[in-house]
């Protein structure tokens, strides 16, 4: 997965510059996880892609990953304008935005849910909630496994 997010993290890069916001990755071990990559990289992408749009210029965003024997973590965390409450169980639905004037903001309004459904297709999960400094943090919970870190391409 470490590798997923360099890559998701450096194709980032160029669009969060354009808005003045910084990317980071924090990286806790080797996560080993079964899966197809393409898929896992657009998920991966989906949380980044949504971060940028939906952080003010100046913000940051970081991808985080960490390993345990039952569970690898990955988080996607920014410092942007929060969802309410109320609507965070709302985010994953197809063609949902929080607030109408995210209206302005380029997309289909269908990246989350299909990142959700590639998380959970993988026996996985995705979860959305307040970030605790402001913002919003997405966290994909994924099942470590066998020797090879993803299978496919």
């Amino acid at each position: 997965m470490s590798e997923l997010i360099d890559e998701v993290k450096t194709k980032a890069l160029a669009p969060a510059q354009a808005k003045r916001q910084s990317v980071t990755a924090r990286i806790q071990g080797r996560a080993v996880v079964n899966g197809d990559r393409g898929s896992l990289r657009r998920l991966l992408w989906a949380l980044v892609d949504n971060a940028i749009k939906y952080t003010p210029a100046g913000g940051h965003i970081e991808i985080g990953l960490t390993s345990g024997s039952e569970v690898v973590q990955v988080t996607v965390q920014d410092d942007g304008m929060g969802i309410p409450e109320d609507l965070l169980p709302r985010v994953f639905e197809r063609f949902f935005r929080a607030d109408p004037s995210r209206g302005e903001v380029e997309g289909s309004g269908l990246g989350l849910a299909i990142a959700k459904w590639i998380a959970e297709a993988h026996g996985g999960s995705l979860t959305a909630a307040h970030a605790p400094a402001g913002g919003t943090v997405f966290t994909v919970r994924l099942s470590p496994s066998g020797p090879l870190e993803i299978l496919g391409g």
